[in-house]
């Protein structure tokens, strides 16, 4: 009986050893999803497998990207850089998801180097265990971001970064939270569009919009209507119009709700919007 009783607590012991060694190793291959200190995580970190408390990052971990500073235009691909540094280590990981205030994730992550990256979920980019290790004391991942549609405005690229100490087990590490936040370049001018040469003026004829603005050179002018989740409603091409001053009768289809939306005009490499609200 007390052999039984023995081996019993033996087999409990291990379990539990073995559960602990798998719970709290490390992640070479990659962090579970939802630990980039994001709103759609709980603004859980490395620390939910690593043991510390996370920091928030100055210089030791930063987000960068060629985004311009007036902000992204919606569908363009960007070059986001992520990075951490910790002197003496070469043993390093990260999580990334790009989300808004509540959660939701906003652009397409696009991995770039298969061997160091890759996605979890679909809305983080983590490592590849090829990608964990680098030059001693710091270490760099880039990968794509494409812009979401118009109007989705701000967007956060939430972080957690990990630099490791390499002894296999989840004590003596340390982690780095941040965010980097960039701006809609096409929201900034949204809502006001200051009175100029090249301002967008839109009457509202109820089954039609009358679109009038002085274009910088000749060309074929297309209408877009998008709604204010980044749909597009409705859209019109123009024969060739001149350079000078334009108007344009942009009918609206039937279907569409009192509310408001973004009407986008471009004529070449010109391009317009005007947020307005149509009552139906």
């Amino acid at each position: 009986m007390k052999k039984k009783l023995f081996i019993a607590i033996t087999t409990v012991v291990s379990i539990s050893l073995l559960l602990t060694v798998k719970i709290g190793h490390s992640y070479p291959t990659g962090a579970p999803a939802g630990v980039a200190n994001d709103p759609s995580g709980g603004s859980l970190t490395c620390t939910s497998c690593h043991n510390g408390t996370a920091i928030t990052a100055t210089t030791q971990a930063t987000i960068t990207s060629n985004i311009p500073a007036a902000g992204y235009t919606p569908g363009t691909v960007y070059t986001i850089t992520a990075t951490v540094n910790y002197s003496g280590r070469s043993t390093f990981g990260f999580e990334i998801s790009p989300q808004n205030s509540t959660g939701t994730k906003l652009g397409t992550l696009v991995v770039t180097s298969a061997a160091t990256t890759k996605m979890v979920g679909n809305k983080y980019i983590t490592q590849q265990q090829a990608g964990t290790t680098g030059t001693s004391g710091t270490h760099t991942w880039t990968f794509n971001w494409v812009a979401p549609a118009l109007g989705s405005g701000s967007v956060t690229f939430w972080g957690a970064f990990l630099a490791a100490n390499g002894n296999g087990s989840s004590s003596g590490d340390v982690t780095y939270k941040t965010s980097y936040t960039v701006a809609e370049a096409v929201a900034s001018g949204v809502n006001e569009i200051e009175a100029n040469t090249n301002a967008l003026s839109v009457i509202n004829l109820n089954n039609a919009l009358h679109i009038s603005y002085n274009a910088q050179s000749s060309a074929t002018a297309n209408v877009e209507l998008y709604n204010l989740q980044g749909a597009l409603v409705s859209s019109s091409s123009f024969d060739k119009q001149n350079a000078g001053n334009v108007e344009l009768n942009f009918d609206l289809k039937g279907g569409l709700s009192t509310g408001v939306y973004i009407v986008k005009v471009q004529q070449g490499t010109q391009i317009l919007t005007k947020k307005l609200a149509l009552v139906f």
